[in-house]
């Protein structure tokens, strides 16, 4: 780790946690110091909102065995009405980034997807045309997938104004949208504030 932008504290941990921490990094093939960093980035970006929220951790079969009792279009239905969907994905956004613009959205998604497990994501974007790609993965079957379609559709719709179209398959969802085109210069670049929709 480059010592550019860091700073040297001591502190005192219990000598149990140090044994644990020295064990796991050992197991991992890190350093102690990298393994702790990985740790304070964690809560830094994602702990302390997951915690404030009361998010619930799910297993994965128990979550496939959950959706397996419902249709693909209660899934989606769930899926818009979940805390990282519609208007409620603006205190979300805001609490994970610091701000609610687009940017900031798809930053949330990348900070959700490093830590939440739910799925992995490929953003590509063409800010000259106004056009961008979403593309999530997962193993969860398609009933996940009609989830995060839901998830995704009404959060760009209801907090961007945007209106997405989708493919969904059994490990996959494509959604592909483009901004609102603003004036005769182009579109709404991907970094204005969407504080006022």
């Amino acid at each position: 780790m480059s010592n550019k932008n860091t700073v040297v504290r001591a502190i005192r941990i219990d000598s149990t946690l140090d044994k644990t921490i020295t064990e796991i990094a050992e197991k991992k093939g890190l350093s102690f110091n990298l393994l702790v960093n990985q740790v304070l980035s964690k809560y830094s970006e994602y702990d302390r909102v997951s915690d404030k929220l009361r998010f619930v951790d799910i297993p994965p079969s128990t979550l496939r065995n959950l959706l397996n009792l419902i249709s693909k279009e209660e899934s989606e239905k769930i899926g818009e009405l979940s805390g990282f969907s519609g208007k409620n994905a603006k205190q979300l956004i805001t609490l994970l980034t610091g701000g609610t613009d687009l940017e900031c959205f798809i930053s949330a998604l990348k900070i959700l997807e490093k830590y939440s497990g739910a799925f992995t994501s490929e953003i590509s974007k063409n800010e000259e045309l106004g056009e961008f790609k979403i593309i999530m993965s997962h193993n969860l079957g398609v009933k996940w997938s009609h989830f995060l379609k839901g998830m995704i559709s009404s959060t760009l719709r209801e907090v961007y104004g945007i209106e997405a179209s989708f493919e969904v398959t059994e490990t996959f969802v494509n959604a592909s949208f483009s901004l609102p085109k603003k004036n005769e210069r182009g579109y709404e670049s991907i970094l204005v504030a969407s504080s006022s929709r």
